[in-house]
């Protein structure tokens, strides 16, 4: 068929009406609604995430670690009454030009603290583990494992939540710095997925809820983890070590 044909026949044959034309649409107001649609869409994804992710700052830790030390000086800039609670401690930290941040000093008596983290774990935005530095090596084990449940709960797991080491007690003489006492969790840590990993083969238990951690062939390392964990030093008792702990505290705001 030459090009005269083919036009001939284009004008036997009209084009069939487009889509607009077809269904009497008016373009502008489909394409502003897509547009309108395309942008709820994307407020509820955001508005979903940040409640996904919680918003709650919980301080955690082993009894007599200084976590209701640290959480007065936080919030207060002064030291509270410590003694051991059957409840939590709970309060807001003022961020300059931003909400309150609501911050939970979690219990550290082993009943207790299980508890607590039942409650508080779908609220977490981020999490404070306060070490005694003076005395890792007597707790060393209940404070690996304390911090091990708490990584490897599903919930909090999936929160994805920021994680401060914090280790206290800087201003005693026994006090390990920061490397040292994240080497020594990490080997802790390394031996308590091993026998986690060995329980679940032996009993093939699926009810037990705790997320694998670490990487296949290597020795556990706080990097493996698809949170971000931190370590500081500073002494809860001494408001002038607590700057670098309260900007960060600031920056989840």
């Amino acid at each position: 068929m030459d090009r005269a044909d083919a036009q001939a026949q284009k004008m036997k044959n009209p084009e069939e009406p487009d889509f607009f034309q077809k269904y009497n649409l008016d373009p502008q107001a489909v394409y502003t609604g897509v547009i309108f649609g395309l942008i709820t869409l994307a407020l509820i994804f955001v508005f979903t995430r940040k409640r996904s992710r919680g918003s709650t700052l919980l301080i955690c830790g082993p009894c007599e670690s200084g976590k209701t030390c640290l959480f007065g000086q936080l919030l207060h800039k002064k030291q509270l009454e410590t003694y051991t609670s059957a409840k939590e401690n709970k309060g807001h930290l003022s961020v300059p030009g931003r909400a309150p941040l609501p911050v939970v000093d979690v219990p550290g008596h082993e009943r207790l603290r299980v508890k607590y983290l039942e409650e508080y774990k779908n609220q977490v935005k981020a999490i404070i583990y306060v070490v005694d530095s003076s005395t890792l090596q007597k707790q060393l084990r209940d404070t690996a494992e304390y911090l091990f449940n708490i990584i490897t709960n599903p919930i909090i797991y999936t929160k994805r939540p920021k994680i401060m080491v914090v280790c206290n007690k800087q201003d005693l003489s026994l006090a390990k710095g920061q490397n040292v006492i994240q080497k020594e969790l990490e080997k802790e840590m390394e031996l308590l997925r091993g026998t986690h990993s060995r329980t679940l083969q032996e009993t093939n238990d699926q009810n037990v809820e705790r997320v694998e951690i670490g990487q296949d062939g290597e020795e556990f390392q706080f990097r493996h983890l698809p949170m971000k964990v931190e370590f500081c030093e500073l002494s809860a008792q001494s408001s002038e070590t607590m700057d670098s702990l309260r900007k960060w505290a600031y920056g989840l705001a």
